[in-house]
């Protein structure tokens, strides 16, 4: 072989070992989180997805679906991130939809979706649950009563027996 076919050879080598290594860097940022459904909608959700996987089945309107296992997102939250959401309401037809996550810390641990009467859909990767005062979701779109009233309400006083 020639010095330069060596060279090439070699340089070929070092560029996919750091391929190989980037690409193991970036699995390792990866974190799994549960995924929980709320459903603020008068239609049943019969199942949804995130990014093909987890979700839930059977999302009664108005109520919360339990926690399935499990999406994989980035362990550091970074600018522009979106999961794609796909739901059915009679499992012929999905519906599919792009939702951009908002800031979340490395520490927490659940992904919730929010299908909201209005229509729109939205997401967090958070600890925390409806009804609590730092709970990212405030105000009418955050009930998951028929009449809007505010989520929460039920669990007063009761942190206070606690």
């Amino acid at each position: 072989m020639t010095m330069q076919r060596k060279s090439a050879w070699l340089g070929c080598s070092v560029l996919f070992i750091g391929f190989l290594l980037a690409a193991c860097r970036l699995a390792d940022d990866m974190g799994p989180v549960g995924v929980l459904g709320y459903n603020h909608t008068d239609t049943d959700i019969s199942q949804f997805l995130v990014n093909g996987a987890a979700g839930g089945s059977f999302v009664e309107a108005h109520h919360e679906g339990g926690t399935s296992c499990c999406v994989s997102i980035p362990k550091n939250w970074r600018s522009g991130l979106t999961v794609e959401v796909e739901w059915t309401t009679d499992l012929k037809s999905y519906k599919r939809r792009s939702v951009v996550i908002p800031e979340y810390e490395p520490s927490d641990g659940q992904m919730v979706v929010h299908f909201l009467r209005n229509g729109d859909m939205k997401i967090f990767v958070t600890s925390l649950f409806p009804g609590h005062p730092n709970y990212p979701l405030k105000g009418p779109e955050s009930s998951l009563m028929r009449d809007g009233s505010a989520i929460g309400n039920e669990w007063k006083g009761k942190e206070e027996e606690g």
